[in-house]
């Protein structure tokens, strides 16, 4: 399945819907926002919170925790270095991630095989980000991993 989303890039001010690839709602995105710690939630399209992401702020490094319901399953950790450089950790099962983060185009590797891609699809979604989890069962922790990558790149950039 591929997850369309229209408003890009990721911000912390502004909720959005999620849509599958044949336009119909799958998700809703809503934020909460605050000094210390933040949250992105992710709705089902009955209705039901199906996960969320809880930024959490210290000194040179911010971690972005993942929830699948109320379980956790791992975290984004964005982390200054020496010199400045920011680098970003993807700690959630054996995945991966590669490619160009701060331009939003990157793929999910779980060991040898990609789980997903994220980026925008110009050829057949034109002018959409697209999550494309069509490798993977489960598109939910597909969508929660991105959302996590998305928020720790937008904070990176100043949105």
């Amino acid at each position: 399945m591929k997850l369309l989303i229209e408003k890009r890039p990721f911000s912390w001010e502004t909720e959005y819907d999620v849509y599958d690839e044949k336009g119909g709602f799958a998700y809703r995105i809503t934020t909460e926002r605050r000094d210390k710690t933040s949250a992105i939630f992710i709705t089902s399209q009955y209705g039901g919170e199906v996960g969320k992401i809880v930024k959490t702020k210290r000194l040179f490094k911010t971690t972005y925790e993942i929830f699948l319901g109320d379980n956790y399953m791992g975290k984004v950790k964005k982390e200054t270095m020496y010199g400045g450089v920011t680098r970003y950790v993807l700690d959630y099962a054996r995945w991966r991630v590669f490619g160009t983060i701060l331009n939003w185009e990157y793929d999910i590797v779980d060991d040898k095989y990609i789980v997903a891609h994220a980026g925008d699809d110009n050829m057949e979604f034109d002018g959409k980000y697209v999550i494309n989890a069509d490798y993977s069962n489960n598109e939910t922790p597909i969508l929660l991993v991105a959302l996590a990558m998305e928020a720790a790149t937008a904070d990176h950039k100043g949105n």
